[in-house]
């Protein structure tokens, strides 16, 4: 038995020693554990349990109890992929923290942050994003305000709104570069340089690439590797330097083949074959076509 699993059998052995708050922290504790190994229904179970507990409370709760359970509540259903139920109980765990000011309210606004970008809402999340800068005390946190600063330019660079994102992703640059999170600076010139690259910006947006690849390079960071090196191939075009893109293209793919990112494996197909097209190598761009069609078909289930 490994150390996490002798730790919930402990959990689970003191329980029915514990009351109140100290019943619904083990309650909490286990809950985590169980969404760790995927299971949302006894996730669900225990952190009902617990809020049930707190609620009973009254006053006596704190907020910052009573929204950590309602938190894990709105966990476990978005793992049994009821997310209108998790939406809800995210909201009320949010109004809980914001009416009591308890401190996991920034927390908890970034979880909403996170959900509305994986379900395609850039806008809303903007919006929570913003209210979170204004909470900031800007004093020693210039790792926590770039993190939302970098999350509110990939939500403008989502929606194509390439000025804003590079306006904001400068300023989270900035604030990395002052706390001493380089990779996350270099993290910051990568996604400028897929704004440049969209306005057309192919030189500014090599020179970033270049930056953010070496710096990927000596971190081993594969994901950022193939991503810049994608830009490069799309600038290196832009300047039609088709062969210099070609190869940036060709590395990317090597490097991308090895990852689960099939959006940018797709991606550096499809430049590879606008590249062939352009350069006549009518033979390869028709491999990468049927590689695309491959790809739609197997994603589609057709």
């Amino acid at each position: 038995m490994d150390y996490e699993d002798q730790k919930e059998q402990d959990l689970w052995r003191i329980m029915p020693h514990k009351i109140d708050e100290d019943r619904a922290d083990v309650l909490i504790e286990l809950a985590h554990r169980a969404i760790d190994r995927g299971d949302g229904r006894e996730a669900l179970a225990l952190t009902e349990e617990a809020y049930r507990i707190l609620e009973t409370k009254g006053a006596a709760a704190s907020g910052s109890d009573l929204s950590n359970a309602l938190l894990g509540i709105s966990h476990s259903y978005r793992m049994l992929s009821q997310n209108e139920e998790a939406f809800k109980t995210l909201e009320s765990a949010i109004a809980i923290a914001r009416e009591t000011m308890a401190p996991n309210l920034r927390d908890n606004l970034r979880t909403k942050v996170t959900w509305l970008i994986h379900l395609g809402n850039p806008k809303e999340a903007i919006t929570v994003l913003q209210e979170i800068i204004q909470m900031h005390d800007f004093e020693n946190r210039y790792d926590a305000i770039g993190k939302d600063l970098h999350a509110i330019g990939y939500c403008y660079l989502s929606l194509g709104e390439w000025i804003e994102c590079i306006n904001y992703t400068r300023q989270a640059r900035e604030a990395f570069v002052n706390s001493g999170q380089y990779e996350s600076a270099s993290n910051c010139d990568a996604q400028m340089a897929l704004a440049y690259v969209e306005l057309g910006d192919s030189e500014i947006a090599r020179a970033l690439a270049i930056r953010s690849l070496a710096i990927a390079e000596i971190r081993g960071r594969d994901e950022f590797r193939s991503l810049n090196l994608l830009t490069l191939g799309i600038a290196s075009a832009q300047l039609e330097n088709f062969e210099e893109a070609e190869q940036y293209l060709l590395d990317a793919k090597e490097i991308a083949a090895g990852g689960d990112d099939w959006s940018i494996i797709e991606k550096i197909q499809r430049e590879l074959y606008n590249i062939y097209i352009v350069t006549g190598k009518q033979h390869l761009a028709n491999k990468i076509e049927q590689n695309l069609t491959a790809l739609k078909e197997t994603m589609t289930n057709s």
